[in-house]
């Protein structure tokens, strides 16, 4: 559930959400599906996340 959520919050996938959800909502349906028939209840994640600083 975490990894659906997370891969949800994404900028590019929020945004479609906003404007016209209608039109991925059976994709993100079967995004769903397919996620949890694979992981099932538990998996193993190695996550990594880049972050840029900028000082003026």
């Amino acid at each position: 559930k975490r990894f659906i959520e997370l891969a949800k919050s994404q900028g590019g996938l929020q945004a479609i959400l906003k404007i016209a959800p209608e039109k991925i909502e059976p994709y993100i349906k079967k995004f769903e599906d397919i996620i949890s028939n694979v992981l099932k209840d538990t998996f193993w994640l190695d996550f990594c996340y880049r972050m840029r600083i900028g000082i003026k």
